[in-house]
């Protein structure tokens, strides 16, 4: 992934969308831009980042994954009924390794068993939501609360931008390094692209999908602890928003659904536009229906101008052509 190609229109245009919310904020709701206004941006905007990590590596595999928000609840699940019994670390490892070990099982089964991708994390998605509704119940614990120092991490902010952004901030710049720089995360692009071509170059394509998969579980795992430590108190539908707000967010970065490469700064730019609208539309005191009408209108414009560029001018001409030919009257 060159600068020149990762820095292309479709790249851009999230920046540019992202400039005209701000503007559009600032003359609309200049309270979005106050100190404890940025504060719960930033929070919740680090939050989404970590997770659309996880559904944009995925994307880039040309699938899609839908067990988002169970992983992520799964996650917070973990970290409250463990707080008792393990200590910190020991419990973060934990939520880690059993939130990829199920991702990566999802993956597996999509790429050796050449099952449909929708279909295995969706099916995935309900058996750990259900799974966790009879282990553990409504409250996960008996006090159902996360432990003090995620609680602490996830409130505290420097310079006045939550440290969740921070933290999110770095592991977007080593998600990016890595895929950019080094020969196992190019594979990644080049096995969505084109799995026949990326085998024959010698990508053993169902490692690459497995491992993806699983590193996509690890960024979901802990999404779900920020968000977690945000609230203090996580309920079993935790995860649900972000089903459809990873798709959108992943969707406005420009990354196209049928595989290939993106760009994490263009994640980033989409992060921050969604959760700068939603906070805008919010103080508007809208209705969290129309929020996700709202996400649902910008995933449709946002893949259908994906679809248009992936057309390339040849492909446009064609298309004006056809429709010049079905106006013409016979």
């Amino acid at each position: 992934m060159d600068l020149r190609y990762r820095m292309s229109a479709k790249f851009l245009a999230s920046w540019g969308g992202l400039v005209a919310v701000m503007v559009f904020a600032a003359l609309v709701q200049p309270g979005t831009f106050d100190r404890f206004s940025i504060q719960l941006i930033t929070a919740l905007a680090g939050c989404l980042l970590v997770a659309s990590l996880g559904q944009n590596l995925v994307v880039m595999l040309g699938s899609v994954d839908l067990s988002v928000p169970a992983l992520m609840t799964l996650a917070a699940a973990l970290n409250v009924h463990l707080v008792g019994s393990m200590g910190g670390i020991e419990s973060f490892i934990v939520t880690l390794v059993v939130c990829s070990a199920i991702s990566a099982l999802s993956g597996a089964l999509i790429t050796y068993l050449r099952v449909n991708a929708l279909i295995v994390t969706f099916s995935m998605n309900a058996i750990v939501a259900a799974s966790l509704l009879v282990w553990l119940g409504q409250s996960f614990s008996s006090t159902g609360t996360t432990a003090d120092w995620l609680h602490s991490f996830a409130t505290g902010t420097w310079l006045h931008v939550s440290m969740l952004f921070w933290v999110a901030l770095m592991i977007a710049a080593a998600t990016a390094a890595v895929l950019s720089r080094t020969r196992p995360g190019r594979r990644v692009a080049a096995v969505g692209a084109n799995r026949t071509a990326a085998r024959m170059l010698g990508s053993r394509v169902g490692l690459v999908t497995t491992i993806s998969f699983a590193v996509a579980g690890s960024f979901y795992a802990l999404a779900g602890l920020f968000v977690a430590g945000l609230v203090q108190t996580p309920n079993p539908g935790l995860g649900n928003p972000y089903q459809l707000t990873t798709i959108t967010v992943v969707a406005i970065a420009g990354t196209s659904f049928i595989g290939g490469s993106s760009s994490i700064a263009a994640l980033l730019a989409a992060t921050l536009l969604l959760t700068t609208l939603n906070q805008v539309l919010a103080l508007q005191n809208l209705s969290a229906g129309a929020l996700y009408m709202v996400q649902g209108a910008l995933l449709v414009v946002a893949v259908s101008l994906s679809s248009w560029s992936s057309l390339g001018r040849s492909g446009l001409q064609r298309m004006r052509a056809a429709f010049g030919t079905i106006r013409t009257p016979a």
